[in-house]
């Protein structure tokens, strides 16, 4: 059953995909690629700057407000810079521009909910997991991506798999 954590999630859907849409692909390209930088250096960052910021007394909490903070610093100075780069290099893409600008919203959103996730995972602590999480439907699989990790394995051995 779905809890208000699946509906967060998915009302962030339609939200991302036609902001996306709108902008473009260049600039959603862009969008995703500093999500994913944040998901990807954000991490390593968190302990000494935990130890330097306080926003909360409670350390979990803490360290997951540092991580939201962090994570909206180094995605918006990669998309100002980006935004900046594009609009003086290209001048013009083709018509399924919009297209491709909500395909890549679907990744940005899965982005985007990865990083609201994590914050809320990093939140509780030393819990193996929220009850938010671990009654979600939707979460395990924003967080974790087991469903695509066993597609990747199933698509991998199928391929080295002897075809007689």
């Amino acid at each position: 059953m779905p809890n208000w954590l699946d509906y967060t999630v998915l009302a962030l859907f339609p939200i991302i995909v036609s902001i996306e849409a709108k902008r473009g692909f260049g600039l959603a390209l862009f969008d995703l690629a500093a999500l994913l930088a944040a998901i990807r250096f954000v991490p390593d960052m968190i302990p000494d700057a935990a130890g330097r910021f306080r926003f909360s007394p409670v350390d979990s909490v803490n360290q997951a407000a540092v991580y939201i903070v962090l994570c909206l610093i180094i995605s918006g100075v990669f998309i100002i810079a980006a935004t900046t780069v594009y609009n003086e290099t290209i001048r013009g893409i083709s018509s399924p521009n919009a297209f491709f600008g909500g395909v890549l919203g679907i990744a940005t959103w899965i982005a985007a909910s990865h990083i609201l996730l994590r914050a809320l995972y990093i939140s509780a602590g030393t819990q193996l997991y929220p009850a938010a999480i671990a009654q979600s439907v939707i979460a395990h699989q924003c967080l974790d991506f087991e469903s695509f990790h066993n597609m990747l394995y199933s698509l991998i051995t199928w391929a080295i798999r002897p075809k007689f």
